[in-house]
């Protein structure tokens, strides 16, 4: 699996609201993950396509 860079910018006091993330991150060094909760799970139609289409 390929790994794309993806940066979002965040309000520091929104960062606890949507990621697993408890230190910060100024300068995207770290990569977080996204609360469980705001996940969407993909549809299998979507899970076949590829890359930047997914």
């Amino acid at each position: 699996m390929n790994f794309r860079h993806f940066a979002p910018s965040v309000l520091e006091e929104d960062v606890i609201n949507k990621f697993e993330m408890t230190i910060k991150s100024p300068y995207m060094f770290l990569v977080a993950l996204v609360k469980k909760e705001l996940c969407i799970e993909m549809t299998e139609e979507k899970e076949n396509l590829f890359e930047i289409e997914k």
